[in-house]
């Protein structure tokens, strides 16, 4: 029997992922704001840039766009790790996350808990990511690494695939309602 491993909470997982790679947040604002925002809305992603120069504010963006990237990830493991227990002939990668024990509903109540301070700055930027990387989108990853042929094995791994696509966009939109029902006053 494999040993089960449990995650730490969002907190923990941010506080760590914010000490041990502070340029990750940092980055992802950059992207955020300058490529996705600044496309849509130059004169919204021109305000940001002036609000994200008050460190305050800088680091408030930073822990919700650290607290938005570590659910989108929770999400992805938590809907390969069901799909997985069906499989059988596991990968040590799957293996691995097979092992990890992910109590979605806790995550979810965790970061609504965060959220509640939100502005409309952070709102859009979480929405945007949420609606984003949706299941098509990250299982995108997985197809391009899968061979184009029609043999019993690849149908079989595209039905895995199409599988875990279904939960990913589950529990993302149960995710994204709670989050939009609690924030209905930024929209």
């Amino acid at each position: 029997m494999e040993e089960t491993k449990k995650l730490g909470s969002l907190e923990d997982m941010t506080k760590e992922s914010l000490l041990n790679r502070p340029e990750q947040a940092i980055e992802a604002i950059s992207e955020y704001v300058n490529n996705n925002l600044s496309e849509d809305n130059p004169g919204k992603a021109e305000a940001l840039k002036k609000k994200l120069e008050n460190s305050e504010y800088l680091e408030k963006f930073k822990i919700a766009i650290t607290h938005t990237s570590l659910m989108l990830f929770l999400i992805s493991l938590k809907s390969s790790s069901e799909v997985n227990a069906e499989k059988g002939n596991l990968t040590d990668v799957e293996k691995i996350i097979g092992s990890i024990q992910i109590n979605i509903a806790k995550y979810v109540r965790e970061f609504l808990s965060f959220t509640k301070d939100d502005d409309k700055n952070i709102y859009d930027m979480r929405l945007f990511y949420l609606n984003e990387l949706n299941g098509q989108e990250w299982a995108g990853m997985e197809y391009q690494d899968m061979d184009v042929d029609d043999t019993e094995e690849a149908k079989k791994e595209k039905e895995f695939i199409n599988k875990k696509i279904k939960i990913y966009d589950e529990i993302l939109d149960e995710l994204k309602s709670k989050y939009i029902e609690s924030k209905i006053h930024l929209v």
